[in-house]
């Protein structure tokens, strides 16, 4: 369990006893980690590119989209111990409790910015909007601008929206959650405009309607959506597209773990595999042992030289592509 999950768990269960100002302090932390994380990639990638293509802005912008997502994977690892997927999964559920601090502590609601909650909530939209995306760093910075000082702690996140186009992508992202798991982001957003008097304005009155019925406070302050939590941690990733064959990819040299985004991995790894369609970890593990079975030592050393070596490459590749599966998914 990395220390991201370790500290949501007790932000968690402070919420849950609506110790709202407690829960805020560390859901904030992991707030601050994550922002700051993304904040170095940022200004790295600024750094190098300026120093080495000042002269030259499409290849400045070029080099900073080509490399955002695998530096700041490499990155989270570093520092968190998770890739991209997971780390951005503990800060969008960290943001969403965050926010619910926010909106029901009478402290917060009245000291935290409100033109700084509304882009925090365009920035958990956009997590789970673009969940399983092969980009998902890079739209984040489209929304925010991040500075980090010379010890990459985070100094400010700042919006890159005006009020309108902020109100525009709020619209389109709560209508896009409306029938979702996470449609209670809506009602929290609503609940918050409430709570700080913006029931005149046309996002609002727009908000609410798409919030539907719901959009009253429930008894039940607090709901931590296990069953999503459930399916963003697992099930998701064991849903398998057929890909190209693992041949292909060593013919060509299109493969390459360093290089390769984490749904480059998932649909090679997978096809290594054979997995296909929505699978349990147990049915990931039972195609894992059946396939590597077929190429045990007793099983091709009465062949030939040349089939015995396609054997260990064979199991080579299997060990690969079933142990990066196995840490992604937590197979036991």
């Amino acid at each position: 369990m990395s220390n991201l999950t370790k500290i949501r768990d007790v932000a968690d269960s402070l919420l849950a006893d609506s110790q709202y100002d407690q829960a805020y302090v560390l859901y904030d932390e992991i707030y601050s980690q994550v922002w700051s994380a993304i904040g170095s990639v940022q200004t790295g990638l600024s750094r190098t590119s300026t120093g080495f293509l000042a002269h030259n802005i499409s290849a400045e912008y070029d080099f900073r989209a080509r490399y955002t997502e695998p530096a700041a994977n490499t990155t989270f690892l570093k520092w968190f111990n998770l890739d991209t997927d997971l780390t951005l999964q503990e800060f969008a559920f960290s943001l969403y409790g965050r926010l619910q601090c926010i909106c029901y502590s009478k402290r917060l609601i009245d000291t935290v910015a409100t033109s700084a909650v509304m882009t925090d909530y365009l920035v958990l939209y956009n997590l789970i909007v673009n969940h399983g995306q092969e980009r998902r760093i890079t739209p984040l910075l489209k929304i925010c601008t991040v500075t980090v000082d010379d010890s990459n702690r985070l100094k400010k996140v700042r919006t890159n929206f005006l009020d309108s186009m902020l109100s525009k992508h709020l619209l389109e992202a709560a209508e896009k959650l409306k029938s979702s798991e996470w449609m209670g982001v809506n009602t929290l957003i609503v609940e918050y405009m409430t709570n700080t008097y913006q029931t005149s304005t046309t996002l609002y009155t727009s908000l609410k309607k798409i919030a539907g019925s719901s959009s009253f406070r429930s008894k039940k302050k607090y709901q931590r959506y296990e069953k999503y939590e459930k399916y963003e941690r697992y099930e998701k990733y064991e849903r398998f597209e057929q890909g190209t064959d693992p041949a292909e990819h060593r013919a060509d040299t299109r493969f390459d773990h360093l290089t390769s985004t984490d749904q480059e991995k998932l649909k090679y790894y997978g096809t290594v595999l054979g997995l296909q369609g929505r699978l349990t970890k147990s049915q990931i593990r039972k195609k894992y042992l059946e396939l590597v079975s077929q190429y045990h030592p007793d099983k091709v050393q009465h062949l030939g030289s040349e089939l015995r070596a396609l054997g260990e490459s064979k199991t080579k590749d299997l060990n690969i592509a079933y142990e990066w599966l196995k840490a992604r998914f937590r197979i036991e």
